[in-house]
């Protein structure tokens, strides 16, 4: 799916984890939870390289500097990152990629 095409479209979602409903409810409940949760951080290919073995990436953008990184994580170690105002592409990852492996919980 096109998850701005939901966001747009729906009052109420759910997001499935091998076939079971692990979330149901509407899409800014979702983006919610996400909340003080998503970074950007800049930096060069070595730090790039680091963030990908700890942090869940949302997606990269080529800087200056080497990459324009948004990531999930409840906090971010070691750099200096700046909070991101979630939309439901980056709930969606918080959710699935972090938050349900973190919590093993469905919510």
């Amino acid at each position: 799916h096109i998850v701005g095409d939901i966001s747009s479209t729906c009052d109420n979602m759910a997001v499935l984890d091998k076939g079971k409903v692990v979330y149901a409810g509407s899409p800014i409940d979702l983006v919610n939870l996400s909340k003080g949760k998503v970074w950007q951080v800049e930096v060069d290919q070595k730090q790039f390289d680091e963030l990908k073995e700890h942090y869940h990436i949302i997606n990269t953008i080529p800087s200056e500097k080497g990459w324009m990184v948004e990531l999930v994580a409840d906090e971010i170690n070691g750099f200096t990152a700046t909070e991101v105002v979630p939309n439901l592409e980056h709930a969606y990852v918080y959710f699935v990629e972090y938050l349900s492996t973190k919590s093993n919980v469905a919510i």
